[in-house]
Order: structure tokens, then sequence, then C-alpha cells
């Protein structure tokens, strides 16, 4: 299809609602002029294929319509949550492409509009603090709907008592101490937890019991990092199937990403 500039916008949306409708308000459409021949998008090309080139096919029943593209003006990428609060993931589409002429059109200006209902629903992660409200205003393009965030889930007020969770056995506890001294000294404050508070049978903690510890203790005592101390035969974890290039040798690999989105 062919290659048009886009535009992402990130709307926090109110705290307790769900969308209803999203409408494009557009100003005046601007003709460019005709003849132009976009180029398609072209395939993916690994950063590790030194020397590769994406290839650029035009799919013949795209480029021979007479009808605008893209149709619509807006494409939903999504709803996501971040810290406890919920955004909205859209890619505007200001130019419009008719593909056998060649003509271009452009918006320059496109107002979004969201409408949403209440529906009385608390993201369990959202813990009220000055540090996630810091964080999400930078991610979005309406920040004063942060102030729509007052109402917390049920759940014990965070404590803000640390920010680092180290991770790991009883075994290698006390190897995490100088680093826990040292990020205590530098005012990240560090616990270090075991295997054994998670469970009294550490040997049978999964990956699962991990990552509902490590969420109790982010709403519970505020934590901003976890450090996981141990390979995966010493701290269970989960395996992301990966290729090492097109055609490549494929295997297996530990990953700590399951730790790290707790939203799911």
């Amino acid at each position: 299809e062919p290659n048009l500039p886009a535009y992402g916008v990130n709307l926090l949306l109110p705290q307790g609602t769900e969308i209803t409708e999203i409408e494009i308000i557009h100003g005046e459409r601007f003709f460019l002029g005709s003849g132009f021949d976009v180029e398609p998008v072209g395939k993916p090309v690994k950063l590790s294929d030194v020397g590769s080139f994406s290839t650029l096919v035009q799919d013949e029943s795209a480029y021979n319509s007479k009808e605008i593209f893209p149709k619509t003006l807006f494409t939903k990428i999504g709803r996501y949550s971040f810290r406890g609060y919920e955004v909205l993931v859209l890619m505007l589409h200001p130019v419009q492409y008719i593909p056998k002429t060649g003509e271009l059109y452009y918006f320059e200006d496109m107002t979004v509009s969201v409408k949403t209902v209440k529906n009385g629903l608390v993201n369990p992660l959202f813990r009220n603090l000055e540090k996630d409200e810091s964080e999400v205003t930078k991610k979005v393009d309406n920040p004063l709907v942060v102030h729509s965030y007052t109402k917390r889930p049920v759940n014990p007020a965070p404590s803000g008592s640390y920010d680092l969770l180290v991770l790991t056995t009883d075994e290698l506890k006390d190897d995490f101490e100088p680093l826990k001294n040292a990020h205590d000294a530098e005012g990240i404050a560090t616990e270090i937890k075991t295997l054994n508070d998670i469970s009294i049978f550490p040997r049978s903690v999964t990956a699962e019991d991990i990552r509902d510890f490590i969420r109790d203790e982010y709403i519970k005592n505020g934590i901003e990092y976890v450090l996981i101390g141990g390979d995966d035969d010493v701290v269970p974890a989960k395996d992301l199937w990966v290729q090492a290039w097109n055609g490549g040798d494929t295997t297996f690999m530990p990953s700590d990403l399951y730790y790290a989105c707790l939203d799911g």
C-alpha cells in the first residue's frame, strides 16, 4: 500500500470510562496536485542483515484504484494502561491519495473527539502517586485529564517505603548487600527479598508466583524497579522463542519481560 505520512497520538482517557465514539473533526482539505507516484511501504529488514534493502512491491489492485486511500482519517491502534492510567493510541491520516490519478490531499487541521461513558471501573494498578502522575503526563497529548484520576482501587495505600526490589535466593542474598548499600547511598531505597519470602517451599516457586509477588510489592510499597538476582536455573523465568536471523537457528531464551508488564 502507499507509504503516506501519519501522526500518532496518545490520549489519556478519564478514569472509570469506556469509549463510545471516536470522531475526527477536520478543517479545509487542500489539494496538493496530481500525478504523484507514491512508493509503497517496504518490507521490514533486520539491522543485522548488513547490505540488505527493503523490497518495494506495488499492489496492483491498490495502485489502480480510483478511491481515496486511506479510507478513514484514523486507525485505532488500541487501548493500553500505564501504571493504572488508561491510554487510547490512535494513528491519524492527514494525507489522502488517489493512486490511479496520483492526486494528493492534505488536512492542515485535525481535532480528535472521543466520547466516553462512565463504567466505574478502576485499574487495580492505579496507586495515585505523584511519580506515576508525572510519568504518564510525559507520554500523553492531553495531560490535564490526569486530574480525573482520584479514585483508588480497594487496596492498601502504598507506603512508598522503597524503590528497588532485588529478588534472589537465600544462598545469594548476602552477595547483593554491597549493591543494596550502593543504591541506598545514591538515594534509591533498596530491599532484598528471596524466594522464601514468596513461599515456605522456595523450590516450588513458579514464574507466576514471582510475578504476583512483584505486583503486590508494586501496589503495596510503591516500587519503581526490580532486579532479578540469578539465572533462570536459580530464579524461574519465562522463555521466549527467538530466531537469530531469517532462516537462521531458532531456540528458546529466558527473559524477564514477563516481570516487566504487570497489567496482563
